[in-house]
């Protein structure tokens, strides 16, 4: 009987398996990644990727981040940082909602669910530029934040412009401190 209802049922799953078809602009950019691409990405003139990798790797140090990974062949560098979440406004909240439900009689734990610690994970990407006049930089910052349970309370891209424009303010003083040896 069992291995009746098998043969019917597998060939069943089988067809709704392969009725599932892949969505045709799963490739297809978001409206904003071209904006995305252009804040993370600088072109600097020089063809020498040592220099700029070493002054990405200096630059990077010097911030308080850890070298993961640094492959000169293929122009990549990873970094990480490990730094403070906690934010003042979000734990004075949960801290209010927590007596507020205490008063209720109503037992809660919100104050553990607040931001403690983050990982920020860096991938620098460099490569000559399209016409080979140059080098293409691209820096790409991610976090971790864990609440204070140890739980994950959230996994983003970071996108606040203003980081990129000051790592390729530094990083453009860097270059030319590595280039000129100083």
């Amino acid at each position: 009987m069992k291995l009746r209802l098998s043969i019917i049922i597998l060939p069943i799953i089988l067809f709704f398996i392969g009725c599932t078809s892949i969505p045709k602009d799963i490739m297809k950019p978001s409206e904003d990644s071209l904006s995305v691409k252009q804040m993370q990405s600088r072109r600097y003139e020089s063809n020498d990727e040592k220099t700029i990798m070493s002054a990405v790797v200096s630059l990077m140090q010097d911030t308080g981040f850890i070298l993961n990974k640094n492959n000169s062949e293929l122009g990549f560098i990873s970094v990480q940082k490990t730094t403070d979440a906690v934010k003042g406004g979000q734990v004075a909240g949960a801290l209010a909602l927590d007596i507020f439900n205490a008063f209720l009689g109503i037992g809660s734990s919100n104050t553990l669910e607040v931001d403690d610690i983050q990982k920020i994970n860096a991938s620098v990407v460099i490569k000559p530029a399209a016409d080979n006049n140059g080098v293409v930089v691209r820096l790409t910052y991610q976090r971790i934040v864990w609440n204070k349970k140890g739980e994950i309370s959230r996994v983003e891209t970071l996108k606040e412009e203003e980081m990129y424009r000051i790592f390729f303010d530094k990083l453009s003083k860097a270059i030319f401190l590595e280039a000129n040896e100083i």
